[in-house]
């Protein structure tokens, strides 16, 4: 797909460079040590923990198989939920950690378990919501790359000389696998300049280390409160206002992911004809164009194994609008809208599904889009 196989001089580390293009933000003192040996082996990789339920099947929606879950991983819609018992006493702990501002790492474990079981009242659900969106700030979406190696949802990594992020083909033929692939981060390499206070893949220089987020991240979608919860994984980092299709042009609910080859910007809009016209096809800066002025968009498809049968051909989607004020409203024709500064996020952080008939298609999961 076009977001694998970006330019060489783009993504190409260029050690001669290192002194007159410093990183954009310093590293925390002490942060990073040398490393003993510069390597673009592939680490070790670990398999997916997949969690069942008492009668061995795997957890999740009804359809949900071993393969599936392995193919999307820990995330919400495939974790064990505690009991609400387990959840209360989760969240007191987790406060106190959070409050006292020790071990934001087990706090977040704590508010995480107790805030996916769905048992919280909506006063604690928010201060939990709250508490880890704060952490996440901290830690995993923190502009800076200094990597906690407690923290199981990323990782250090040092480059050396020749290292891309996305994998580099020619002629079809593969001839670099890229850090995304070989630390099997299932994400897209936006978020990973972001995380690292970089403003292009330029910036990044063998020899150094660098945070990379372990994904794919995941989407859940609640209609009836204009909001999408962003979750790492299994953890929950951030909430977002969404707006959603009118009563007339419902969104549909169900499990979705992101077409393969479906991630595009200055997407050209195809407007409906009107009573007596014609359909005519609309791009950013044209009067009438109804997404973002950067025309992201994401088009989904339902997860057919899991009972959601919406095909690509549908024409659902994520994506900007040129409406801000449709934010937080039922006014679409269907899809999911987002702001400006959300939609950059999202378009950043969701991975497109790995077709295995995509011969480059270099990651094993993706992410998922559960509307409710």
């Amino acid at each position: 797909d076009s977001e694998q196989t970006e330019p060489q001089d783009e993504l190409q580390v260029e050690l001669q460079n290192e002194r007159q293009q410093p990183l954009a933000q310093s590293l925390r003192p002490g942060s990073v040590a040398t490393p003993a040996k510069i390597t673009a082996k592939k680490p070790p990789s670990k398999p997916v923990k997949i969690a069942r339920q008492a009668s061995g099947a795997a957890i999740g929606p009804s359809g949900m198989t071993e393969a599936l879950a392995r193919q999307i991983g820990p995330s919400p819609i495939t974790v064990r939920k505690i009991p609400k018992a387990q959840a209360m006493q989760n969240f007191e702990r987790g406060m106190e950690f959070f409050s006292a501002n020790k071990d934001l790492l087990r706090a977040r474990e704590l508010l995480n378990s107790a805030y996916v079981s769905g048992t919280l009242a909506d006063t604690q659900a928010g201060r939990a919501r709250k508490a880890l969106e704060n952490i996440a700030d901290r830690t995993v979406l923190a502009a800076d790359p200094y990597v906690n190696p407690k923290d199981p949802y990323m990782m250090s990594y040092t480059f050396a000389p020749g290292d891309m992020l996305n994998s580099r083909w020619r002629s079809g033929k593969l001839l670099r696998l890229g850090v995304i692939a070989k630390c099997d981060l299932n994400v897209p390499a936006d978020i990973l300049l972001r995380v690292n206070g970089l403003a292009s893949a330029r910036a990044f220089r063998a020899g150094r280390s660098y945070k990379l987020l372990k994904g794919p991240f995941h989407l859940m979608v609640y209609k009836d409160k204009f909001v999408a919860d962003i979750y790492l994984q299994d953890l929950f980092v951030r909430r977002i206002p969404i707006g959603i299709g009118a009563p007339e042009t419902p969104t549909p609910v169900g499990y979705f992911r992101l077409a393969s080859g479906g991630k595009t910007i200055n997407s050209p809009y195809n407007a409906p004809a009107e009573a007596g016209g014609t359909s005519r096809t609309l791009l950013p800066g044209q009067e009438g164009y109804p997404l973002d002025r950067q025309g992201h968009n994401m088009k989904i498809e339902g997860i057919a194994q899991l009972g959601t049968n919406i095909l690509v051909s549908q024409s659902y989607a994520i994506h900007g609008t040129n409406e801000p004020d449709s934010i937080g409203t039922a006014a679409s024709r269907g899809c999911l809208r987002a702001g400006d500064q959300d939609i950059r996020l999202l378009f950043g952080i969701l991975q497109t599904y790995a077709n295995p008939n995509n011969p480059r298609v270099t990651w094993k999961r993706w992410s998922t889009v559960t509307v409710e």
